[in-house]
């Protein structure tokens, strides 16, 4: 779990830096140097580096000289690496963030071969938000957002061919066609897709007397996989200062199908895609 938390610059300009050792076996490091421009802008750079060795395993399992008595060195390495960058310029703001994980897979998960350090895993993401924030009128505010993401995927697994040719097999499952140096592979899932979405929505509230407000908020998404859908909000407060408040609240919400859910399948081996899946819809009320 990745949590990123954004905060306004300082108006002075400052540096930070720090760096910790992960364990016995890893080491990790963290800078962020911020500062202001002469023109007001305030800007934001901040990086994180961790690697890790991963600990000496013992698993009585794969007891015997072909496996290294079962305890494999170095083979659980783990390598992560953060980016993130932010500038502001009075209601305009622009941030993007870039990041990677790959992970070693030593243990023999799904039948590979046992500490083989061509198994691993690698998380590769990206992102660019550009938001707008600004008053509009009395008692208005005018918000816009726009944002690009990306997410890859890439499992390298080291198979035994069961004395065939050759005599390990490389299965990968990936978004990009990646080649492995010169040893030959089968290519278990090869899937490049783009569903593209867009959103926009609106909210506002009124006072109902003294004692009582109305908010009602609306939006609407568009989804390439399945078309559009409206989302309404409404909620009726009412109540005296210092005393009981009473709310009523209604609203409705969707969850689009994910990209694993509609494009995944391995041939109908095991798995088919459900690229005829439609959102899940709920309605609630709540007082």
């Amino acid at each position: 779990l990745v949590n990123i938390v954004t905060r306004r610059e300082l108006d002075a300009a400052a540096t930070r830096f720090g760096a910790g050792i992960a364990g016995d076996r890893g080491r990790e490091t963290r800078a962020s140097f911020e500062g202001m421009t002469t023109t007001g802008a305030t800007w934001l750079v901040a990086g994180h580096a961790f690697d890790t060795r991963g600990a000496a395993l013992y698993l009585p399992e794969y007891d015997s000289p072909a496996t290294n008595a079962e305890v494999f060195e170095d083979g659980d390495r783990e390598r992560v690496r953060r980016g993130y960058a932010r500038v502001s310029q009075g209601p305009l703001s622009v941030s993007a963030a870039i990041g990677s994980r790959s992970k070693r897979i030593p243990t023999g998960a799904w039948g590979t071969l046992y500490n083989d350090p061509r198994t691993q895993a690698l998380d590769e993401y990206g992102w660019v938000d550009v938001s707008l924030d600004r008053p509009a009128g009395a008692e208005g505010r005018l918000i816009g957002r726009m944002y690009f993401d990306y997410y890859y995927y890439t499992g390298t697994y080291a198979f035994d061919n069961a004395g065939g040719t050759p005599a390990v097999l490389i299965n990968r499952d990936a978004q990009i066609n990646r080649t492995l140096g010169e040893e030959p592979y089968f290519s278990y899932l090869e899937d490049r897709c783009g569903p593209a979405s867009w959103a926009a929505y609106a909210q506002d509230e009124a006072r109902l007397g003294a004692h009582a407000s109305v908010s009602a908020g609306l939006r609407y998404d568009e989804y390439e996989s399945f078309g559009g859908t409206l989302s309404p909000r409404l909620a009726l407060i009412s109540g005296q200062p210092r005393s009981a408040t009473l709310k009523l609240l209604y609203g409705s919400a969707f969850r689009a199908p994910s990209p694993y859910e509609l494009y995944y399948s391995d041939g109908n081996a095991t798995q088919k895609s459900g690229d005829d899946l439609d959102p899940e819809r709920v309605s609630t009320w709540e007082a």
